[in-house]
């Protein structure tokens, strides 16, 4: 089973900038869970944390019993959904969603093939041939969406300002079809969706939502 445990985990930079102290959670694949808490508790450093692009200082976070520390990044097979989605404005929605298989040793048409089933499982094919400058900003999150799918990805992070109900809906579907582990930071509490799971991040303690 896919599952994530933070032991009293923590990210302080030094004295005067503490990104995340004391967390202590568990999240199983197949489930989404929503970590909630104002801005400044630690909920972008913990995702930051777990996608290691910052480094634990004290404590420690497990992914199936191992210490992420001792994973590398493309073990992790993290993906970071962000408000800021990259992708060129002249690419096409099955460009961007082969483009990280063809990285990882794909070849470019089985690429192209992956893809294409990808966009079809979820509904997306209209993305296909689209231009991402011609889309609007929750289709170029579902095409983001659709290449983790295509992925394979054991852990979807999503680090948004906005997240809409159809594209809950849609990371609902991915999370479960993956039996990924999917982590969305969110000041509302409660929740506006219906997660699976939800924590309060309120450093430097994480509580379960009642």
């Amino acid at each position: 089973m896919n599952i994530i445990e933070a032991k009293n985990a923590a990210v302080i930079y030094d004295k005067h900038a503490v990104g995340m102290t004391g967390i202590n959670f568990t999240a199983e694949g197949g489930k989404i869970t929503a970590i909630c808490g104002e801005e400044g508790v630690g909920k972008t450093t913990l995702l930051y944390a777990i996608a290691r692009i910052v480094d634990l200082t004290e404590g420690s976070i497990e992914f199936c019993g191992e210490d992420i520390r001792e994973k590398s990044v493309r073990e992790m097979n993290a993906f970071l959904l962000s408000d800021a989605v990259k992708y060129p404005g002249g690419w096409t929605g099955k460009k961007c969603i082969s483009r990280g298989l063809i990285i990882r040793g794909e070849k470019k048409e089985e690429a192209a093939e992956i893809a294409s089933k990808s966009a079809e499982l979820l509904g997306l094919n209209d993305l296909l041939d689209k231009k991402i400058k011609a889309m609007t900003e929750d289709e170029k999150l579902f095409t983001a969406l659709c290449a983790a799918l295509a992925r394979k990805v054991g852990i979807i992070l999503v680090d948004m300002a906005y997240l809409s109900a159809e594209m809950f809906s849609m990371l609902k579907k991915v999370t479960v079809i993956l039996n990924a582990i999917t982590l969305i930071a969110s000041e509302a509490n409660p929740f506006p969706y219906e997660a699976d799971e939800c924590v309060v991040l309120d450093a430097p303690a994480i509580d379960e939502c009642e």
